[in-house]
């Protein structure tokens, strides 16, 4: 499981700085320094609310997300995540966030 996450998270910062962008030829590995985006800081927030619940709860990966974006955890939201996680932090129910 850990060797999954090192690995998506290496993935996130090599493609981060190709995200959005045309193919130009550039290298496929950037320079450093390499950064996380908010992709994998979700997923590691998910991860350890699973850790904590000790199951797979919605409720408590929502309370998770919510207490991280209040403490200002997560950058380089998009538009979408960043009102789901607005909507989280104002207490609307996951179900409903984002909508």
């Amino acid at each position: 499981m850990r060797l999954a996450l090192l690995a998506g998270a290496a993935g996130d910062c090599i493609g981060r700085v190709h995200e959005g962008r045309p193919a130009t030829g550039e290298p496929l590995v950037p320079e450093g320094p390499w950064r996380v985006s908010d992709d994998t800081a979700l997923t590691l927030a998910t991860c350890r609310a699973i850790v904590a619940a000790g199951r797979v709860d919605p409720a408590s990966i929502a309370e998770t997300f919510a207490r991280e974006f209040r403490a200002g955890t997560y950058s380089g939201l998009g538009a979408s995540t960043l009102k789901a996680l607005r909507d989280l932090a104002q207490g609307v129910h996951w179900a409903m966030s984002g909508r």
